[in-house]
């Protein structure tokens, strides 16, 4: 960029860095926060309106209408977002071009779906392949707001639908009683009130893509953008589009988690040793005699722990059926689960440590605690599991020495760098951060009448904490602490995308869900399994959460008792 950055004799000054900070990957990478900014800002209205929409079709009085408002707030909420971003972004695009080749070309007889290429006719290439660069561009970028604002819309559905439920009975009893219609009561006086009660409620999700699209940025992916998965589509006869080039659309680091076309990558889920290969066709010929019965069992048999490393050694090759992958990912769901409830255990106890040392008036004590939390808030947890990785990896292999009261202990250091501790740790770290701010603000509300009672009855110290701060600062925190469970379980997800290796095909949900896409160049199936698999286990983190939250709040009146009203960040 300067003129002085061609003279050689620069490389021995300090003008170097700026030629270095000035280079062309460099202003790439600026140009992507340029992208993530635009991105957010024609998002957040779009967001807001669909948010709007749904919350007040979830309250309509008309049954579809409420079905309709409802259901989208839910069904978006209980999938990981991961999932959802690389999915929907494949399904919209292909609809898009399947309405069009059903429209323009009415007697084209091929059929569209070939193996792995989805082939249209001319006519319905979405954008033409003759068309300037900014139309792909701008295509591009609308499939990728619509898809954001989808997922933000039912985040802040959920927010002010809480709101227009808070919005007290009597205010819109006294407008009914001055005449005003259903309308009017709406617009002048819920819609205000909503505003009032939730105004910060929609902009913590909407300030959540800045972290988010951290995940869809991975480092080392050229352009370091969220565009151009479909810039480079060339002029050709047939539309043939990778799957994985649709999934860079949202997601650019995930192009090894869709079918290839031309080429296979080795990646975790794809790497198979020289005798796997060899031995593709096993379990394929035996399998068209026998019922779906004896094949889901067969399956269930071989296959129902393959994630902890029991069962069939081998990965289905040859004929894969619904039944292989239900059982499989189901097996994978294994780990998923793993890691959110060790994370939350662990988790709760160090968060509520940080929480008290973060309510102490010591600076010593308070400060180490308040920066703790703050960097690991701070940072999307996509960085996290990098960072982590890189660091586990420098450890030595063999192990670190150090003395302890003179006794030599060797501590193991080569399971760090790998997914079922490292991943654990990360996770662990991060929702401790989160869950001991929510605590910390429970801390802060316990109402201050509790406390003098409790001096006046003479508890103090530790008596005083067990029986009186605590119990009230649970109760207080327990809706908020079931929201952050939600997202924790939803962002075990991540782990597939992190460096940490899986060990010998020892993987989550998603591991297998993307081996199935690669193997039967299908992505519709094995990723809705993954979405239902989240979805029950959600439904059953809010059964369990909700038992617990109305053991919590078992002395308050029925009419007084907080009903969870789950609002769960954004990926981070």
């Amino acid at each position: 960029m300067f003129e002085f950055c061609t003279d050689p004799e620069t490389l021995s000054t300090f003008r170097w860095f700026s030629c270095y900070l000035t280079n062309g990957a460099h202003v790439l990478f600026y140009q992507s926060f340029l992208t993530v900014f635009a991105l957010l800002a024609v998002t957040a209205p779009i967001a807001l309106a669909f948010g709007f929409f749904a919350a007040a079709g979830a309250r309509s009085p008309v049954a579809p209408l409420r079905w309709l408002g409802k259901g989208y707030t839910a069904m978006v909420r209980g999938v990981p977002d991961i999932v959802f971003f690389l999915f929907f972004v494949l399904v919209l695009d292909q609809g898009i071009e399947y309405l069009r080749h059903v429209i323009a070309c009415p007697d084209w007889d091929d059929p569209i779906r070939q193996g792995a290429n989805f082939i249209v006719c001319d006519a319905a290439r979405t954008p033409q392949s003759t068309s300037p660069q900014w139309v792909h561009e701008v295509y591009n970028f609308a499939l990728a707001v619509f898809t954001y604002a989808i997922v933000f819309g039912a985040f802040c559905g959920n927010v002010l639908f809480g709101a227009m439920r808070a919005v007290p009975r009597a205010q819109l009893e006294t407008a009914e009683a001055y005449g005003m219609t259903r309308r009017q009561t709406f617009w002048r006086i819920l819609v205000p009130q909503m505003v009032g009660l939730r105004a910060a409620g929609p902009v913590q999700y909407l300030d959540d893509p800045d972290q988010g699209d951290a995940a869809s940025v991975p480092a080392g992916h050229r352009g370091c953008g969220l565009l151009g998965a479909r810039i480079g589509r060339q002029p050709q006869r047939g539309l043939s589009i990778p799957a994985s080039r649709l999934a860079l659309l949202v997601f650019p680091g995930a192009s090894g988690l869709l079918p290839r076309l031309h080429t296979r990558v080795g990646n975790r889920a794809g790497a198979a040793d020289p005798e796997t290969v060899a031995r593709s066709g096993h379990h394929g010929g035996r399998r068209h005699a026998k019922g779906c019965g004896m094949i889901c069992g067969e399956a269930l048999q071989s296959y129902g722990l393959r994630a902890l490393g029991y069962g069939e050694r081998l990965l289905p090759r040859g004929e894969i059926t619904l039944c292989d992958q239900v059982v499989l990912i189901g097996s994978g769901m294994i780990w998923n689960v793993y890691f959110a409830v060790l994370a939350l255990l662990f988790g709760f106890a160090f968060a509520v440590l940080l929480a008290v040392a973060k309510n102490t008036p010591g600076r010593l004590i308070r400060k180490p605690a308040e920066w703790f939390i703050f960097v690991f808030r701070g940072s999307p947890l996509f960085i996290q599991f990098f960072m982590a990785y890189e660091a586990f990896v420098m450890l030595p292999r063999v192990g670190i020495e150090f003395e302890l009261f003179g006794v030599m202990i060797e501590a193991e250091t080569r399971w760090f760098a790998r997914a079922w501790l490292g991943a654990l740790i990360v996770l662990f770290l991060n929702t401790s951060a989160y869950t001991a701010e929510i605590f910390y603000g429970a801390l802060r509300a316990v109402p201050r009448g509790d406390l003098e009672a409790a001096d006046a009855y003479g508890l103090s110290g530790w008596k005083k904490f067990r029986r009186i701060t605590f119990p009230t600062m649970l109760r207080l925190a327990w809706p908020a602490y079931t929201n952050e469970a939600i997202f924790l379980f939803h962002a075990t997800a991540l782990v597939f995308f992190a460096s940490f290796p899986a060990f010998q095909q020892k993987g989550d949900a998603l591991y297998y869900a993307n081996y199935f896409a690669d193997r039967t160049f299908n992505p519709f199936i094995p990723y809705p399994i993954v979405a239902v698999y989240f979805v029950i286990f959600t439904l059953i983190i809010i059964a369990l959460f909700g038992a617990m939250n109305r053991h919590l709040n078992r002395h308050l009146p029925g009419e007084q008792r907080p009903r969870l009203r789950l609002r769960p960040t954004l990926i981070r």
